[in-house]
């Protein structure tokens, strides 16, 4: 939408356009996703990385973004991603593929822990594991402190519980954000 507004500059009129540009992932109503932000199904996700950062690093970063839920005036906070689906699974491999850096084997965190109780999975968002794709012999545990999960291309995409920390025996740099719709 353009609003067109003359200004007289120098006794010359000039005229000029004020466009409203909406992100590409909006829709009519107002529903869609924060600019930067890809949506599939009810939800918007974003691929972040950066170096050797910790579960609950990425979990605090994902809560720093929220979106207004206008039909309960309530504020949603991000988190990492939780999986429902094959289909949910699927296209976060094909995000993941298609903006991480391509040079370096990155592993991205989920938001799955059994931090809490061993044994026992939950997303960060508080919702029920209705799917897993572990890797074989998955998750078990290593040294009997790996309670958070993530993936990555070299294992085909299988989940893998890792030490949440830094001191992990592998690099994480990356995860994946995921807030509702607005």
């Amino acid at each position: 939408m353009a609003n067109l507004k003359s200004v007289l500059f120098g006794g010359l009129a000039i005229t000029a356009a004020l466009l409203v540009i909406l992100p590409p992932s909006s829709e009519a109503g107002g529903c869609g996703c924060p600019p930067f932000w890809t949506p599939f199904g009810d939800n918007c996700y974003r691929f972040f990385t950066f170096k050797n950062v910790t579960w609950d690093a990425a979990e605090m970063y994902c809560r720093s973004f929220s979106v207004p839920c206008s039909e309960t005036r309530t504020l949603s906070l991000g988190h990492l991603t939780s999986i429902h689906s094959q289909e949910e699974y699927d296209f976060l491999r094909v995000l993941y593929d298609t903006t991480r850096n391509k040079r370096v084997t990155t592993r991205v965190w989920i938001g799955l822990t059994d931090e809490d109780v061993e044994g026992e999975w939950r997303w960060s968002d508080g919702s029920d594991v209705t799917f897993t794709s572990w890797g074989s012999g998955q998750p078990n545990s290593y040294g009997g402190n790996q309670d958070c999960a993530s993936f990555n291309y070299e294992f085909d995409y299988k989940w893998n519980d890792l030490h949440c920390g830094i001191e992990n025996e592998f690099t994480v740099e990356s995860f994946i954000c995921k807030l509702p719709r607005w």
